[in-house]
């Protein structure tokens, strides 16, 4: 899979890799599927801490919105390590904002669904 084809992407494989709670749970061969996508069924069925559910609902948001991660919960629930990854993560989803092309005042848009609510 291209990590960089996009923020999400990105944005993504930097929280499952960089914060040490999920980092541990996260095999690229194992929760990558053919199509490109995330199984997080999988990925989630594995997390069993707080923390690791916590962030695994944070990284399917950054991914396409579908995680309903608690923003409050961030902020007591994570330590150091974790919480500086997420942060970093969000850092790096809102990288489209940084775009020459991208008009002052409006959002891009994702190439992925986001659910309705």
């Amino acid at each position: 899979m291209d990590w960089n084809c996009d923020s999400e992407h990105r944005s993504t494989y930097h929280l499952l890799t960089h914060a040490p709670a999920i980092a541990r749970k996260f095999d690229e061969a194992e929760h990558v599927t053919g199509d490109g996508g995330i199984d997080w069924d999988a990925l989630e069925a594995e997390c069993f801490s707080t923390t690791e559910r916590l962030l695994a609902r944070v990284a399917r948001d950054l991914w396409n919105g579908s995680g309903a991660a608690p923003v409050g919960n961030l902020l007591v629930s994570l330590d150091d390590a974790n919480f500086e990854a997420v942060v970093e993560a969000m850092r790096l989803r809102r990288e489209w904002m940084a775009r020459e092309d991208v008009p002052s005042g409006i959002a891009a848009t994702s190439s992925r669904s986001t659910p309705k609510r």
